[in-house]
């Protein structure tokens, strides 16, 4: 069978939302129309590989300095496929994306993988590690996602106490579209003040996005009357809904605004999703993992997943 390796172009974004949509280990992040949202900051080497005619897969990808990342702007791109391929081919598309790229005074490849819970083929995850070893690529990056299983119940006697405080003190949960509401009044403050961070997407960018995906990205708010004491931007797609964003207030806080928000996410995830995902627990400077942001996921009943990334010399 010919491989061939296309470059991504404007035009190839329906052909490739439709691959994305049929998947079996993208993300909603992997779209088009919403890889595009930040395209000014980056320069996009995206392709796609052709098996004789068919779409087999598609590579999101990124390049500066002369190394390709898939992808810069992304938590994750690495390989997105549409079919499990046996490990044969999956060498023959390493081999075809290191000649491309060569061809282009490319120097290095670099794919961050996704994490094995949004694979709904475990035969596709483990033939993609055995070819990623055997094509000699290296490991690096190694990145821990606490993840829940759905359904699930809460355990953990804390947890179950905060909910009862939330609601004896008039706390309710809706779904909202006050997203300049909860970046300007929980998000940024709540960031900045503890972490010394500013989220990943601006207001207008969440907003934008949030728009394009109206199914699939929603913003959940507690509410004491009209007053918003936390909330949280979920990202759905395929068997893993995504916790993107978590910010309460000081009032917030004191009536355990958070627990009584992730019941009620985990509550309405457990018939439609088989994974509530919360998201990265290393630290971005040192790589090690966040010891209090590991305890507070594993409270929920959270189990790591280490994901890796990949990188070859060419």
């Amino acid at each position: 069978m010919k491989l061939e390796i296309r470059p991504y172009q404007q035009m190839d974004q329906e052909t490739w939302d439709e691959m994305i949509s049929q998947s079996f280990n993208a993300s909603l992040i992997h779209f088009r129309s919403y890889m595009d949202y930040h395209q000014d900051r980056f320069h996009d080497d995206s392709v796609m590989i052709y098996l004789d005619t068919q779409l087999v897969a598609v590579f999101p990808a990124t390049s500066s300095d002369y190394k390709v990342i898939s992808h810069s702007g992304l938590t994750f791109g690495g390989l997105i496929f549409c079919q499990v391929l046996e490990v044969q081919y999956i060498l023959r598309i390493f081999d075809a994306l290191k000649k491309h790229y060569e061809l282009k005074g490319i120097t290095r490849i670099k794919i961050t993988g996704a994490p094995e819970f949004y694979w709904t083929s475990k035969i596709a995850f483990d033939n993609f590690q055995i070819a990623a070893k055997k094509a000699s690529f290296n490991e690096c990056d190694d990145k821990i996602y606490h993840t829940l299983s759905l359904p699930t119940k809460i355990q953990d006697r804390g947890k179950r106490w905060g909910i009862k405080l939330a609601q004896a003190n008039n706390l309710n949960m809706r779904l909202s579209n006050d997203y300049k509401g909860f970046w300007e009044n929980l998000l940024i403050p709540n960031l900045q003040d503890r972490h010394n961070a500013k989220p990943t997407h601006s207001l207008e960018e969440i907003v934008l996005l949030a728009n394009r995906f109206p199914s699939n990205i929603e913003l959940h708010v507690v509410y004491r009357d009209e007053e918003m004491m936390a909330g949280a931007v979920t990202y759905a797609h395929g068997q893993v809904i995504h916790v993107q964003y978590t910010a309460s207030s000081p009032v917030g806080r004191k009536f355990r605004a958070v627990d009584l928000l992730y019941q009620d996410i985990i509550q309405q995830a457990s018939s439609n999703f088989k994974f509530l995902s919360m998201g990265i627990s290393t630290d971005p400077k040192t790589g090690q993992a966040n010891k209090g942001l590991v305890k507070w996921k594993e409270s929920w009943g959270a189990v790591g997943y280490c994901s890796k990334a990949w990188y070859i010399d060419i």
